[in-house]
């Protein structure tokens, strides 16, 4: 008997009834809450399922994504092959069919008015045929080359029965199924779904017993949008609204190229293999951290990218696939579009371990999943609208699809095929990188595919490579786990690049950001020292009107204080930043065509009380009252002298401070002092061997 059961048998009759009831209004308390943020239950319409009814808002933005008004246009679909020799093309049809018949989203087309329909009934479906039986392996691999060309990266119209297609390739000893699946009609799951019912109908279509599907998918999408008026919704929602305050940016892996300027998105596709001697062990090693396979890889993905990435923190656009528990039998529905996907945070600084960062990476997925029934699409607008992101810009454009278990007795998803896996390439709107992984014939296959054109030559083989040496790591040397870093696997020319360009051999520099200027006007002072659409300036001018405006600041503010420009892109930028730090403060850029309320707020938040503008501006912006606009034509300025005044900083003081929005359009200060700015100057002039003669340009648009 513990304490608390003594203290009860202590209690009077009087004061245990007292007990008793408090016990029971909590108890009733918290029966009510919890029924408050039950999902609603589907009462299934069976004779309506054949009627319209809406996409689902995964399903818009895939419709979307193939219409030309996202920067990366392509249908959102799963290509695969299989080798099939032996079997029988005929039997392969006519299992084929039996799934279209089972699975009404199989036989489903998008109305003009973007509603969607499931046909009650369709003609047979007949597989297009090339028959290469007799004909050369040059004849048989243009063939083939060419089916797949078209195939992987076709854009099947959306309002036409079937949403999908089978081709068959014959040859004197082989036969090969292509098939390219839509995401409009169903997920990566529904995909692996119905390869998997292929295998099982054809391998034994007398037992093949489809499940009861009393529930359609339309009454599931009609359910979904009594969902968002659920307290359980507002709840999710507000959690979600609080975690994309602090989302950091998504990965900024090195490019060469803007999305923009791809006009034949094409994707190129690289694959790691465990063998099923690997997978086995890798299985036993992520159990004994108490992990997950999702949590894991989702990890060592992370850690690659961070590599290579410009920012320790990054956020990964994570798949889930979000059949809600509606109704008994949804899981039995399968072949539909459940996708949803969560924003993990991943924080890569520092120097803890691996195995803790992915401990922290798996907590945050659970949690996520407490909260799933957001969509994906709904992050995404919310994260729209704070970041006053454009429609069609890719938001959150890496991204991880695990079929393996999410979280402790989650099943994995099916794993036969109709034949042996050949090839498989994926695409989805708006998304730069996927990485996806699943289960083959006891193996595990990761996948990764991304935007041809968009990543430097030779960065995904390196980038693979990396990966594939840190998983390998994790299985067999459990040191690795420990590490605060993969760098130590990067290929040999990066890690001596890495180690050449962070040698610090030099004395550091001394001075401050600005101390060159004067020193460079005295023996320059007719050189241009900037050119810009508003006019130029020589050293000796740049020098001496910044000179006044350090002397006009010099006794209303102090050593570290911001002091912020606002100006037209041109030669006040310069003289500005110069001229503040002359005068002992500390400078903060902003755009001169922020909206007012976020101008306001980083004014605000940096505690502001001078702003260097133009006459113009003072009169088109509205400024909060606390704020002292000046401009360099004002009297108070040009009667300055233009002798500079003492300096009054250490090099450990603020130089400048830049604010971000990170993710989320929350103003960000991030602070450098003047040591960090003119090291990285210094450094900068060394390497690339930069003197008064070289000329940098600075283009903005």
């Amino acid at each position: 008997m513990n304490d608390l059961d003594t203290r009860i048998d202590n209690l009077s009759p009087e004061q245990r009834a007292k007990f008793e009831a408090l016990l029971n209004e909590k108890k009733n308390q918290q029966q009510l809450a919890t029924n408050e943020l039950e999902m609603p239950q589907i009462d299934p319409q069976p004779q309506d399922r054949y009627k319209p009814f809406p996409l689902t808002d995964i399903q818009q933005a895939q419709w979307f994504g193939r219409s030309g008004i996202f920067s990366i246009t392509v249908a959102g679909h799963g290509y695969a092959e299989f080798d099939c020799a032996g079997k029988d093309l005929d039997l392969l049809e006519k299992a084929f069919n039996q799934i279209i018949d089972e699975h009404e989203q199989m036989r489903m087309l998008v109305l003009p008015n973007l509603q969607q329909q499931v046909l009650e009934s369709v003609d047979y479906y007949r597989f297009k045929r090339y028959d290469m039986r007799g004909k050369s392996e040059q004849e048989l691999q243009v063939s083939l080359d060419a089916v797949r060309e078209r195939m992987s990266h076709e854009i099947l119209p959306s309002d036409v029965w079937p949403i999908f297609e089978v081709c068959a390739t014959l040859w004197d000893d082989n036969l090969r199924l292509h098939f390219n699946f839509d995401l409009l009609v169903g997920d990566a799951w529904s995909f692996r779904v119905i390869i998997d019912e292929w295998a099982r109908i054809y391998d034994d279509p007398d037992n093949y017993r489809p499940s009861p599907k009393t529930l359609s998918y339309r009454d599931y999408v009609l359910a979904l949008e009594e969902l968002e008026s659920s307290p359980l919704f507002e709840r999710d929602l507000a959690y979600w609204q609080e975690q994309l305050v602090d989302l950091p940016p998504p990965p900024m892996l090195p490019m060469i190229a803007t999305p923009e300027e791809i006009t034949e998105v094409t994707a190129e596709h690289y694959s790691i293999v465990l063998d099923e001697q690997q997978w086995t062990d890798l299985k036993a090693v992520i159990q004994q951290k108490k992990l997950t396979p999702s949590g894991f890889f989702a990890s060592a993905f992370s850690e690659v990218i961070s590599l290579w990435n410009s920012v320790s923190q990054h956020t990964l656009n994570m798949t889930v696939f979000n059949r809600l528990p509606l109704h008994p039998d949804v899981n039995q529905l399968m072949v539909g579009e459940f996708n949803s996907f969560q924003l993990v945070k991943v924080d890569n600084k520092g120097e803890r371990s691996l195995q803790s960062r992915a401990v922290e990476v798996q907590s945050l997925m659970w949690q996520h999943l407490e909260h799933r029934s957001i969509t994906g699409v709904r992050l995404m607008r919310e994260l729209t609208q704070m970041t006053e992101s454009s429609v069609g810009e890719a938001i959150m454009p890496v991204v991880f699809t695990s079929t393996l278990a999410h979280h402790e007795g989650e099943t994995d998803m099916p794993t036969l095929a109709p034949g042996k896996w050949v090839y498989e390439v994926s695409q989805t709107p708006q998304v730069w990188m996927e990485h996806h992984l699943w289960e083959e014939d006891s193996e595990l296959a990761l996948h990764i595919d991304v935007v041809a054109g968009l990543f430097p030559e030779g960065l995904m083989e390196d980038f693979v490579a990396t990966y594939e040496s840190l998983i390998q790591r994790l299985i067999y040397d459990d040191s690795a786990w420990q590490r605060s870093s993969a760098d130590y696997l990067l290929p040999d020319y990066q890690s001596a690049l890495w180690e050449k360009y962070n040698e610090t051999k030099e004395v550091q520099p001394t001075g401050l950001l600005h101390s060159a200027i004067s020193k460079t006007a005295k023996v320059y002072a007719d050189k241009v020292a900037v050119f810009s659409s508003r006019g130029d300036l020589t050293y000796g001018q740049l020098d001496d009107i910044s000179s006044q405006l350090g002397n006009y600041l010099y006794d209303q503010v102090e050593v570290n204080e911001l002091v912020a420009i606002v100006v037209p892109k041109g030669w006040e930028q310069v003289a500005a930043a110069i001229g503040i730090l002359k005068s002992g403060a500390a400078y903060l850029p902003i755009e001169q065509d922020q909206p007012t309320d976020r101008l306001h707020e980083i004014l605000a938040s940096a505690q502001v009380k001078h702003v260097v503008t133009t006459r113009a501006l003072m009169a088109e912006i509205t400024w909060p009252e606390q704020v002292q606009c000046i401009s360099f034509d004002c009297d108070a300025v040009t009667q300055q002298s233009t002798v500079a005044a003492p300096q009054r900083q250490t090099q450990e003081d603020v130089a400048y401070v830049i604010y971000t929005s990170g993710s989320t359009g929350k103003p960000k200060g991030v602070t450098i002092d003047h040591l960090g700015a003119l090291n990285t100057i210094v450094d900068m002039n060394d390497r690339f061997n930069v003197t008064h003669d070289v000329l940098f340009l600075r283009y903005q648009h």
